[in-house]
């Protein structure tokens, strides 16, 4: 049942008549990794939050790979926060690929220490490992 989830979510979310919104999930050494590209605003956070509640269903670490995203919102950020809340997912969130104004946005809000941090969905496989054999 969870593979299904994960296949249904890895298929184009969309939301509304917006059909090019795409927020894939896919496992990876214990982590479910949900890559958003383009911009995260209140037109695609449905979709998102879909995407992640896939996600989140699954694994024991969540990955939010954001290398692709142009621009983050309010309700992005809202949305992100959400997928810390406990009860949806055990281990910290980790966002892969933070740059630019999507770092600068997570500053200025003052919410950038409530993520932690990895330079790719890779290293953040490779920790969750680490974590599992420790």
């Amino acid at each position: 049942m969870v593979a299904r989830r994960l296949a249904s979510a890895a298929v184009d979310v969309a939301f509304g008549s917006a059909p090019d919104i795409s927020f894939p999930v896919h496992e990876m050494a214990g982590c479910s990794v949900v890559v958003a590209t383009g911009e995260i605003d209140i037109w695609t956070c449905p979709a998102l939050r879909k995407a992640l509640d896939a996600a989140t269903d699954s694994a024991r670490r969540l990955v939010i790979d954001l290398t692709e995203v142009t621009f983050l919102d309010s309700s992005g950020l809202g949305v992100l926060l959400d997928a810390r809340m406990p009860g949806r997912q055990h281990g910290p969130v980790v966002l892969v690929g933070v740059a630019g104004m999507v770092r600068r946005v997570l500053q200025i809000s003052g919410v950038s220490d409530a993520f932690h941090y990895c330079a790719s969905a890779d290293e953040a496989a490779e920790e969750r490992t680490s974590e599992v054999d420790a």
